[in-house]
């Protein structure tokens, strides 16, 4: 709700203050809601230790890996998907900060993700931990592209790609996984063609294609002395878009941006709020990315609801914030310990438009009356059982076998055990 009203920045007494929203104060004391966030942790300290020799995120794998499970397990992907690096800016200590300076925050966690290129879907994100102990890794964007790539064998897809994971290998690799890829080739791969390279005599605008074993490269001019140059195992013929570009590169254009895209939506609805612990910055990243998921799955499954276009996943992040906080809501509205604080009653009856005091004895005739044995009635099944088959209506029950009984035939055992022997 926070991320929803653009106040998670906001001090925590100023979102528990009486003018704000009541959302807060129904739900939870504001000394609970700091002592949540003080004291949360997401994984086992005593493991801790031995865990973090071979992982460095491991205050947050086992979240992070559920998380990627639930996103995959809701959501069948389209034909098209994006791999791209996200950077969670976080200025922190942590031991894999990045420093990326063509990114807008330049600090922070990187995040190698594989979306949905049409409406920027979250499928799996794996955490850039650092250089490893072993060394520097050779070949890093080939790997992230196998791991991201390998539960979408065989399914057809075409992955979009740029320039840090596109390499020749990968794209003849991905086609015996039937797999295609598009993507921006860096200009110091040795299997370039000279041709294909930059060159001050080459015309702008024009296009040079290659093809070679199912995998086409093209080079395009779009100014003076500069060379853009693709590979593509999707297309295969020299086609040109009605711009004057290659269709590669119009289609590159088009599905480029599906983890940029996702990166821009998590900027408008954050929740992020200031924290020195990193697990728990990533865990108001992880809520970002979850309520993105379940933004657009809703949109998707309810595609005629009036939402008004301009302001419509914030009213879904509302509805979803309310939902959850619900269940919470109801059970301290009838609770009178909590009642009893006037700006906790208030915002109570802000969101069920009746007085407190109702809803109280509601639910207290409601446990009264869940108390109250109802009465039964049925005939002594020992009297019936006699020779003359006596049928004596009771209201009876055994505590142990619940059949009917009559006052003659049951024993009373209130008295102590001397009392008992002894009539």
């Amino acid at each position: 709700m926070t991320g929803a009203n653009h106040s998670n920045g906001e001090h925590v007494r100023d979102l528990w203050s009486v003018k704000n929203y009541p959302l807060y104060r129904a739900t939870m004391g504001v000394n609970r809601f700091c002592s949540i966030l003080r004291f949360l942790r997401f994984d086992d300290k005593n493991t801790r230790a031995t865990r973090l020799l071979t992982d460095k995120a491991a205050p947050i794998s086992e979240l992070w890996t559920m998380m990627n499970n639930n996103l995959a397990a809701h959501y069948k992907p389209s034909s098209c998907l994006t791999i791209d690096e996200q950077l969670f800016p976080y200025r922190g200590r942590t031991r894999f900060t990045q420093y990326i300076p063509s990114k807008p925050a330049k600090y922070g966690i990187k995040v190698w993700w594989i979306c949905d290129a049409t409406n920027a879907y979250p499928l799996h994100g794996q955490i850039y931990t650092g250089q490893a102990e072993t060394g520097r890794e050779t070949n890093q964007g080939e790997r992230v592209v196998k791991d991201l790539s390998a539960k979408y064998q065989g399914s057809g897809r075409n992955i979009t790609m740029d320039n840090l994971f596109t390499t020749l290998p990968v794209a003849e690799l991905l086609l015996t996984w039937k797999l295609t890829i598009v993507g921006t080739l860096r200009k110091n791969k040795s299997y370039i063609p000279q041709e294909m390279k930059q060159n001050k005599n080459r015309t702008i605008g024009s296009t040079t294609f290659g093809f070679k074993n199912n995998v086409t490269m093209c080079s395009y001019v779009p100014k003076k002395n500069k060379a853009v140059i693709l590979l593509s195992t999707m297309h295969n013929d020299a086609e040109i878009a009605d711009s004057g570009k290659p269709e590669i590169i119009e289609y590159y254009n088009r599905t480029k941006g599906g983890v940029d895209r996702m990166d821009q939506m998590f900027a408008e609805y954050p929740t992020q709020r200031q924290t020195k612990r990193w697990p728990l910055a990533m865990f108001f990243n992880m809520l970002d990315i979850t309520a993105l998921a379940a933004y657009i799955v809703y949109d998707l499954n309810n595609p005629m609801l009036p939402w008004r276009t301009n302001n419509k996943r914030k009213q879904i992040l509302r509805s979803l914030a309310e939902a959850l906080c619900m269940p919470i809501i109801e059970a301290r509205a009838i609770n009178r310990q909590v009642t009893r604080n006037f700006s906790t009653k208030i915002a109570n009856e802000a969101y069920f438009n009746r007085p407190v005091e109702s809803m109280v004895s509601t639910a207290a005739s409601t446990s009264a009356a869940a108390r109250t044995p109802k009465p039964v009635s049925g005939s002594c099944y020992l009297c019936y059982a006699q020779e003359e088959k006596r049928r004596r209506k009771t209201r009876k029950l055994c505590d142990k076998c619940k059949k009917p009984m009559c006052l003659e035939h049951s024993v009373t055992s209130t008295n102590c055990s001397i009392c008992h022997d002894f009539p």
